[in-house]
């Protein structure tokens, strides 16, 4: 006896007296995803530099580019994540190409099962100086305390970017350096260390895994 996916609609000509009765085929999954999309709002909060923006055209294509690295890491259907870009800056919090959008906010992720943020990438002027309640403290660093908190199924925040590339890197070291922010000593020191070990992804990966909780 054939069995059929649960989406295909089986047809006869035949009068209902001569069709038997036989029992409907279990539903299947077939290889098709049946749980609905995993909806995401990239809050863009700033404009990226020339050459990202050219490469990326937003911080939003700049996540989505990241968060689908993280999904294939991850072995999650591309398909299964709609993401959208959302200009809080300059275009009244209206999402990018549409003037709706179902989505989820949530707060930008360790405990256990959650990665160590060794090594992410930081580049900020703000501190946050204390955790509120009840959330696992993710890591720290000599400068600032609190680099990322989690309460399951509710937040994961982290100070670094995960989102920064080598080469995005590279970009805003040499703005800030040129703007007189960075000094010729911690501009040489920054650029020197750009290239290192990154853990952006697996960090992405982690917000996955939250927002599937």
């Amino acid at each position: 006896m054939a069995s059929y996916p649960a989406h295909v609609a089986v047809a006869t000509t035949k009068g209902p007296e001569d069709v038997p009765n036989i029992p409907a085929p279990p539903l299947q999954n077939h290889g098709f995803n049946l749980r609905p999309p995993l909806r995401i709002a990239i809050l863009e909060a700033d404009v990226p530099l020339a050459q990202t923006s050219a490469d990326y055209g937003s911080y939003g294509g700049v996540f989505t580019s990241l968060l689908h690295n993280a999904a294939d890491a991850s072995k999650i259907p591309r398909e299964s994540l709609e993401l959208s870009g959302w200009d809080v800056v300059n275009a009244d919090g209206k999402p990018e190409g549409e003037e709706e959008k179902k989505g989820g906010m949530y707060d930008w992720t360790r405990r256990r099962g959650y990665p160590r943020l060794d090594d992410l990438d930081a580049m900020h002027k703000d501190i946050v100086y204390e955790y509120p309640p009840d959330v696992d403290h993710l890591g720290l660093s000599g400068t600032c305390q609190v680099q990322g908190m989690y309460r399951p199924a509710k937040l994961i925040t982290v100070q670094g970017h995960p989102e920064f590339t080598e080469k995005i890197m590279r970009e805003l070291l040499a703005a800030r350096h040129k703007q007189g922010i960075f000094s010729d000593e911690l501009f040489g020191d920054a650029q020197r260390r750009a290239g290192d070990q990154h853990d952006g992804v697996v960090v992405a990966q982690a917000f996955l895994k939250m927002l599937k909780e």
